[in-house]
């Protein structure tokens, strides 16, 4: 009989931890597994440096908080002299704005996923932006995977004179996959 209930009392604390596991709300990003993705006319490429907090609970999302910070010195556009105009005062101002950052404000449920409303912060300028995003499990893997586009100009991204002006487009597309644990 007391073996019975120890192997009984394995069995319930097995399937809580099972359960704990499955429905985790604090998630970790796994380290450089993640891709930041933006184009736009005549420009694309990808960030690095994500430091992310992560609290997201698929039963209850409106719980959830949401914030990320990316380095904004780790910007790859695979052209090294545009990497360095980015990182310019007239451009992403690497020297007095390092990094873009992401907090949430609310996190809602939608038909095909969920969306994360929030201030998006580039050069100290921050706007409200919606971020749709999905969370995808393949096994024990779990993706958020978001798509969002803005018009860069609205955070003072753009270059100096006439020409580059012209050629800095209207919106950037911005693609995200976070693998969490």
């Amino acid at each position: 009989m007391k073996r019975t209930k120890i192997i009984f009392g394995f069995l319930v604390l097995l399937s809580i931890s099972a359960y704990a596991a499955v429905h985790s709300i604090y998630w970790t990003v796994k380290d450089d597994t993640y891709e930041i993705k933006f184009s736009g006319k005549k420009i694309t490429g990808n960030f690095k440096g994500l430091k992310a907090n992560i609290i997201f609970d698929e039963a209850h999302p409106e719980k959830s908080k949401l914030s990320g910070m990316i380095d904004v010195n780790t910007i790859n556009t695979g052209n090294g002299v545009m990497n360095k105009e980015a990182k310019d005062e007239d451009a992403l101002d690497v020297k007095n704005n390092g990094t873009i950052n992401f907090v949430s404000s609310a996190v809602r449920k939608t038909g095909t996923g969920y969306e994360a409303e929030g201030e998006l912060t580039i050069k100290g300028i921050s706007h409200t932006i919606v971020i749709p995003f999905t969370l995808e499990k393949t096994g024990e893997d779990v993706t958020f995977k978001g798509h969002f586009s803005i018009n860069p100009k609205e955070y003072h991204v753009d270059k100096v004179n006439a020409k580059q002006r012209r050629d800095m487009p209207d919106k950037i597309n911005v693609d995200i996959s976070v693998p969490v644990k």
